[in-house]
Parts: C-alpha cells; sequence; structure tokens
C-alpha cells in the first residue's frame, strides 16, 4: 500500500515553541525515510527499508530528486528562520520559512494584530495553496504550537479559524502546549484561556501536551545527563510521529486522520485529547499487554492528570510500532526470526482490562462498546540516543478522550481568574486593541467547557448507577435471589454453592497463567490500629504465610506458591532462602500489647527488617476517642510516614488497608487521625483505595459504656475519609464459630 494512496499532509509550525518542536520533529521524520540533510533518499537507511516505502506523505519529490518536507514555518522572530536555514540550507524550501519583525510581546491581541494588518495569515495560506498545489490527495493538517505566547495563541488561532474556513473538509490535528504549573510569564492564563475561547470549533483533534509532564518524565530515564527543553521536544516529536505513522507506513488496520479523528472526537465540544507513550519507566520492556497497560499509567501521559481513574474514557486510539522480541534458539525453528505484533494482540489486551470492571484503568462510558481502536506499524520507530524512551523493541501511542481533561481546563481556568479578579495585567491586552467583552466571553466560553465535561460524566455515573440497580435473576448462579442465611437453607443449598465454588476454581485453573506474566504486580500495604487490629492482623499474616508457603521446611527451604508480591516484599538474605516481610504497619498506645503482636510468628520479621513499621509510644487512651485525637496526633504522622514509605517501595500500589476496632479509644481514635492523612497523600494517587476491616461494638458485647460514642465519632470521620468499610461484630462472629465449632462455649472463647 503506498502512502500516495492515504494521502498527504501538511504541517504546519506557528511561533517559538512551535517551530522548535517541528524542528526536532522532521530531524526524525528525515531519519525514519532516510532523508539526508541535502535532500536525496538513502533508502537502505529508511526505518522501512524493507518495504521500499516513498516518502510521499511527508515529503515532496522534486524534478532533481531532492525530497522537501510538507511544512511552513512562521514567527515573528527572524531568528529563528536564521537558526532553521543554518541547521538544514537544503532541506526545507526558503520561501515556506516565514520570519517578521514584529514582537508580539506575549500578548493574545498583539498576535491578532500581526496576524490580521500585519498580514501574517494571508502569507501563511498562499503557501497553504502552493503546498497543495504539489499534492495528489492531501488528507489534512498538522499544526503544532503554544498557547502560551502571543505568536502561538494569538497568530496560530487566527490561521487555525482561517484554514477551516478555507478548508473545511480537511482534518485539523492540533498539537497544543498549555502552560505549566510553572509558566515562564505571569500573562500565559490569559492568552491561553482567550486562545481556546477565539480557537472555537477550527480544528477536530486538539492534543493537549504539558512541558511539566514531560519534563516529568524526561527525569525518569538515568541516561538523559542535561535536561532541557530539547529533551522535551525530542520527546513531543516521537509524539507527532506515532500520530503520522499508520499514514506513513503500511498498517494492519489502515487508519487515515479521518478516521481516528472521527474516531477521538464524537462531538465538537468534545475535541480535546490526552496522550501518552511506552514504554517510558520499564527498560526492555517487549510484551504487549505490558507496553499497553503502561501507556494507561498516569505517570506516562504528556500531561499532568491525577484524577484519571476516576473518569471514564469516551474513545481511545492506541498505537504500536515494532516487530516484537526475538525468538529464542529454541521457540525460532522454522519460523521467522521475529516475533509479528498483530492488532489482534493488541484488542485481546485492550478488552481483558476493560473487563475488570472498576478496578480497569481502562473504563469506558455506559453503552461504549468497543471504545477503542488498535493498529499495528510493522516499522520499528527511530530513537534519539537521549530521549525519555525506554529500550524496546516495541513502542506504543495512546490517544485518549476522557473526561479528566477537565481537569487540565480547570487549572488554566483558576490561573485565569486569579488574575482577572484584580484585572491584573488587563491594561496591557488593553492597550492592544483588545476588548474588556472578549475577557468576559472567554471566562464564559471555558466555564461552560468545564461544565459541559463535569455533566457528560455525571451522566455517565447516573447511567452506570442504573445498570447495576436493574435485577440480573438470570445470572444468579441459584435460579433466585434468596437472602436467607446459607446454613438455614437445608444441604441442598449447600450443595449448590459448593458447585459454584467448583466451577469457578475451574475456570481459574483453566485460565492461562502466561497471559498475566507480563502484567505489573498490585501491592497493598496493611495497617493495623489498637489492641483488636493487632490482634486481628497476626491471624490474618499467619493465614497469608501458610496459604503462599512461606513457612521454612525442615531443610530451611521456602516454596512460595501464588502472587505472593502482594502483600509481602521479598528481602535478600544471607541464608538459603529468601525472607518474606509482610507489608504491614502496627501502631497502638499500649507497648505491652505492641511488642506482644511483634513476637508472634507471623509478624516477626516485621520487627528486625522494618523497625520503624512498628509505630508506638505510652499513650494512656482512656478508651477515649476525643483524647486519643487530641493527644496523639504524633503517632498518626508516623504511621503515615511508615505508610508512605512502603507504598514507595511497591510498583503498582493499589491501595491501603485499615484493621482496627472503633470501640476503644486508640482504635477509634487513631483509625480516624490516620485516615484523614493517608487521605490527602492518596487523593494524588489516582488508583489507589482506601479500605477498612472495622469491628463495630456487638449488642449485649460491650465492655465499657462508652463503645457506642466512640463507634459513632470514628465512623462518622472515617466514612468520609474511607473508599471501602466492611463492618463486623463479635455477636455475629461468635455465631459463626459456634456453628462451626460446637466445642466453643462462650464468646469470649471465640477465635476471629
Amino acid at each position: 500500500m503506498s502512502s500516495r494512496a492515504c494521502g498527504e499532509c501538511i504541517s504546519i509550525h506557528v511561533g517559538q515553541a512551535g517551530c522548535q518542536i517541528g524542528s526536532e520533529t522532521w530531524r526524525l521524520l528525515c531519519q525514519e525515510h532516510g532523508i539526508l540533510p541535502d535532500g536525496t533518499r538513502n533508502a537502505e537507511r529508511a526505518s522501512g527499508a524493507e518495504i521500499d516505502l516513498a516518502p510521499d506523505t511527508c515529503f515532496s519529490e522534486s524534478f532533481a530528486g531532492l525530497h522537501q518536507p510538507r511544512a511552513i514555518f512562521v514567527d515573528t522572530d527572524p531568528t529563528t528562520r536564521s537558526e532553521l536555514l543554518s541547521q538544514h540550507p537544503q532541506l526545507f524550501l526558503p520561501q515556506s520559512l516565514l520570519g517578521y519583525k514584529h514582537d508580539c510581546k506575549n500578548n493574545f491581541f498583539c498576535g491578532r494584530e500581526a496576524a490580521t494588518e500585519g498580514k501574517v495569515t494571508e502569507d501563511v495560506l498562499d503557501q497553504v495553496r502552493l503546498a497543495l498545489d504539489r499534492c495528489s490527495y492531501p488528507q489534512g493538517f498538522i499544526v503544532t504550537q503554544a498557547f502560551g505566547g502571543g505568536t502561538g495563541a494569538g497568530i496560530g488561532t487566527h490561521l487555525l479559524q482561517s484554514l477551516r474556513d478555507a478548508f473545511d473538509k480537511k482534518v485539523i490535528c492540533h498539537p497544543v502546549v498549555y502552560p505549566s504549573m510553572f509558566p515562564s510569564s505571569m500573562v500565559e492564563p490569559y492568552n491561553c484561556v482567550l486562545a481556546s475561547f477565539f480557537l472555537g470549533e477550527s480544528t477536530d483533534v486538539s492534543l493537549i501536551l504539558d512541558n511539566q509532564a514531560i519534563y516529568d518524565i524526561c527525569e525518569t530515564k538515568e541516561d538523559v545527563s542535561s535536561l532541557d527543553l530539547k529533551n522535551v521536544n525530542k520527546l513531543i516529536a516521537q509524539c507527532i510521529s506515532m500520530c503520522t505513522a499508520p499514514v506513513r507506513f503500511p498498517s494492519q488496520l489502515h487508519l487515515s486522520m479521518a478516521e481516528m479523528a472521527v474516531h477521538l472526537a464524537p462531538t465538537p465540544k468534545l475535541r480535546y485529547q490526552v496522550a501518552s507513550l511506552a514504554p517510558i519507566r520499564h527498560p526492555h520492556a517487549c510484551a504487549v499487554a505490558e507496553t499497553v497497560r503502561e501507556l494507561l499509567h498516569p505517570k506516562s501521559l504528556l500531561c499532568s492528570l491525577t484524577h484519571l481513574q476516576t473518569n471514564r474514557y469516551v474513545s481511545a486510539v492506541f498505537l504500536l510500532r515494532g516487530k516484537g522480541a526475538k525468538r529464542t534458539e529454541h521457540e525460532r525453528g522454522t519460523q521467522p526470526e521475529e516475533k509479528i505484533v498483530k492488532a489482534e494482540d493488541v484488542a485481546q489486551s485492550l478488552q481483558r482490562l476493560v473487563d475488570q470492571g472498576p478496578s480497569s484503568p481502562l473504563k469506558f462510558a455506559p453503552g461504549v462498546s468497543p471504545g477503542y481502536k488498535a493498529d499495528v506499524v510493522g516499522v520499528p520507530m527511530c530513537r534519539a540516543a537521549d530521549d525519555a524512551l525506554a529500550q524496546s523493541p516495541i513502542f506504543g501511542m495512546m490517544m485518549g478522550n476522557t473526561t479528566a481533561v477537565r481537569e487540565l481546563l480547570v487549572q488554566q481556568f483558576q490561573k485565569f481568574l486569579q488574575l482577572f479578579f484584580r484585572r491584573a495585567y488587563v491594561w496591557k491586552f488593553l492597550e492592544a486593541n483588545g476588548d474588556m467583552d472578549d475577557f468576559y466571553e472567554a471566562k464564559d466560553a471555558m466555564e461552560a467547557q468545564i461544565n459541559h465535561y463535569e455533566e457528560l460524566l455525571l451522566g455517565f455515573v447516573e447511567e452506570e448507577n442504573k445498570q447495576l440497580e436493574m435485577p440480573r435473576l438470570d445470572r444468579c448462579p441459584l435460579g433466585t435471589l434468596d437472602h436467607t442465611p446459607l446454613l438455614e437453607r437445608g444441604p441442598d443449598a449447600l450443595a449448590d454453592a459448593s458447585k459454584l465454588c467448583r466451577s469457578k476454581h475451574d475456570l481459574f485453573e483453566s485460565y492461562d497463567d502466561s497471559e498475566l506474566t507480563c502484567l505489573p504486580t498490585q501491592l497493598s500495604p496493611q495497617t493495623l490500629v489498637g489492641k483488636a487490629g493487632n490482634g486481628v492482623g497476626n491471624a490474618f499474616w499467619q493465614k497469608l504465610r501458610q496459604e503462599h508457603k512461606l513457612d521454612r521446611d525442615a531443610e530451611g527451604r521456602r516454596d512460595p506458591s501464588g502472587y505472593v508480591d502482594v502483600f509481602f516484599d521479598e528481602v535478600a538474605s544471607g541464608k538459603a532462602a529468601a525472607e518474606y516481610v509482610p507489608r504491614a504497619v502496627l501502631v497502638d498506645t499500649n507497648m505491652t500489647d505492641l511488642t506482644a503482636a511483634t513476637q508472634d510468628p507471623a509478624l516477626g520479621d516485621l520487627l528486625r527488617r522494618r523497625p520503624e513499621n512498628v509505630v508506638g509510644r505510652e499513650a494512656c487512651s482512656g478508651n477515649s476517642y476525643a483524647q486519643v485525637v487530641a493527644e496523639c496526633s504524633d503517632l498518626a504522622s508516623q504511621c503515615v510516614e511508615a505508610v508512605r514509605k512502603e507504598v514507595e517501595k511497591c510498583n503498582c500500589i493499589q491501595g491501603v488497608q485499615f484493621c482496627n476496632a472503633v470501640s476503644g479509644g486508640t482504635g477509634s481514635g487513631l483509625s480516624y487521625l490516620v485516615s484523614v492523612a493517608l487521605r490527602d497523600y492518596l487523593d494524588k494517587r489516582s488508583s489507589c483505595v482506601n479500605q477498612s476491616f472495622v469491628l463495630v461494638p456487638a449488642p449485649g458485647m460491650v465492655d465499657v459504656v462508652i463503645e457506642p460514642y466512640n463507634a459513632c465519632l470514628a465512623l462518622q470521620g472515617q466514612l468520609e475519609y474511607l473508599d471501602q468499610v466492611f463492618l463486623a461484630d463479635n455477636r455475629a462472629l461468635s455465631g459463626v464459630e459456634f456453628t462451626r465449632e460446637p466445642s466453643v462455649r462462650s464468646p469470649g472463647q471465640c477465635q476471629t
């Protein structure tokens, strides 16, 4: 399949940021297509050399055989044009590099004035028409700019409006750099909000990028020595290269720009997209499932989003490049040397993530099935020596339309309101022929856009709740929904339940474990609070050690089974077998009880290996919630610090578990203080869940008369800061124990 059949693509780079990104982008595209600095082509050096593909999509070939980029650069600083000509003297057409002596002063309205009265837009449109004359089947435009400066915001938005008016049938893809948390100019929020308002619905897809988020990604690579904007621009160039890969090279689904735009933006108001690249954090990652899962990780996003898990995707496009890992000599045989990655493999990995339900990192809106497209390009991606991507035979990119993008809009809107409330620097915009009504209209438009995403998310949640409330009797394993306790239904019901358990066991036994080896480990620290919490925790960890076979045999060896890393941290030991330390934090106000808990074999390694995880001091709780809350805030801080260190040791934290009783002073007061402090910390990690197992006072089994006070005060506070709470009482547990062990005669002798 030739690229000419796919159509050509014209790139326009506006402003200083857009031109710098464009320079790195074309350096990368020339490397992938084997274009030399003088415009000649060495097909053997191209990434797709084995395909012998002509680079017609992004390059036009002259009669002399030179390949020239289908690109237009425009800036109001003439030094940008001079730098491009000095770096690429024979590559670009000189007339496609437009430079003007017109300082836009970081002012949106100065840029608009240059675009109209300075006739910058007319000059660019003239070059666009000349570029279109050299195209056989143009697909659309890629316009790169930043919304923080005057040139990118002012001239860029006016140019996009003109492009939409002149070529309304063509696709306009718009990678735009939004101001980061640390702006270089105080008026960047003004420029960003005004540009977003004037841009309107002139683009089909707007890909939001953030310098700070990309800079943080670059810092994760140890071999990136000196970080600067050049490293950031290289990563953005890789993003643009991945976007256009299905158009420039043969792919399995032959996705065009129009198909991707229609899928990503079902309505013009939902044109804002987020993007991610992988692998970044895990070097030498080669599995398709692992690459897909990393694409959904918040740290792989090229913009700053923290609440991705609580939002919903409307649509997503996954693009993978590469041929997979090389086969071993045993695997190879007569088969090809490289494993071929297929789009079906990517779709299956995505579907497995979608089927995980509430814990899935890829949650689509109700009624959107499937909400993703997956395409694979067999041509490997070129990498620079100092970029932030890990070494891997497979690289991936995700473009996602998610309601979480409103978080980026809210960040800019808040900064805009902080300045506009005091009318700070507004006079500079008014002096540049701006109008105060434009500020008010831009404010209302941004607020309406944020409210639209908010209402959309609320609608999705209401629809999900309706689906959950619908009765599903046909899926009930016993035929009907019977709320009678199982032990009271007789032997037939118990037999049916045992059959159900066996069928589930067979289902998991038949599941191919090899498909799970590429998934990151889910880790979960546990916080045990008070005497009751530590007592239950001892029994819990003893049970886990038995289930995972962590106790040594007569020869001092262990044979662990299952996913041990979920609750245990493997620590190197000089002995024959490794040590498995529980991911637990113990806290109490009675040092005698705390010492007794750590001397239990199940938690014995914790005190020896992690003494900082045992938090306590002598304090008289007086069985009073209020007294502990007033006097033990230091213990809560130490506990949270210990949990934080455990979380940092985890690769993929799933959540934090509590275990406590709310009848005494320590369990009720300390658990409330710790849950409040942990919620502030875990809110920054969108995928973390605060889960608690709480023992509440049972009727007729109250040891202290004020236990109901402690329980009500603690639960009222905890329920606000916890995601899941499981309640149990000693009387109900005593009933279970009596049924199972007739020899137990009194509730005090029950083992929980």
